[in-house]
This record gives C-alpha cells, sequence and structure tokens, in this order.
C-alpha cells in the first residue's frame, strides 16, 4: 500500500501525501519516521493544503514541547 501512495503522491494527489504523512507520524510496521512525515506532509502544503498546515504544526508541537 505504501508503495502505491508513494507513487500517487509523486503524481500530485494530496490525498495520497497527507495519508503518507499520517502512517510515517503514527509508525509503518511500528517504527516512526517522522522525517518522512514531514516531508509528504510539506508536499501536500505546496499543493495548498490547510490539512497539511495543521499537521505541520502538530508534529512541531510533538517535536519541541
Amino acid at each position: 500500500a505504501i508503495n502505491f501512495y508513494q507513487r500517487a503522491s509523486n503524481k500530485g494527489f494530496v490525498a495520497s501525501m497527507l495519508r503518507l504523512g499520517d502512517l510515517y507520524s503514527s509508525g509503518v510496521a511500528g517504527a516512526k519516521d517522522l522525517g518522512k512525515a514531514r516531508t509528504y506532509y510539506e508536499m501536500a502544503k505546496k499543493k495548498g493544503s490547510k490539512i497539511a498546515e495543521e499537521k505541520l504544526k502538530d508534529l512541531w508541537n510533538y517535536l519541541y514541547f
């Protein structure tokens, strides 16, 4: 499933970018990768996603507070 989300993200599908960000921030196969989560949220933000902006704020707060 990750592979398909990545392919869709590379084609510009914002929903897939957000889903990958969510998966990586919560853990894929038990392992979190907050760097990858941030990458996908940033991609979605560049496409104009307000949801991605909020998720980046939440990620920032999680990391630094």
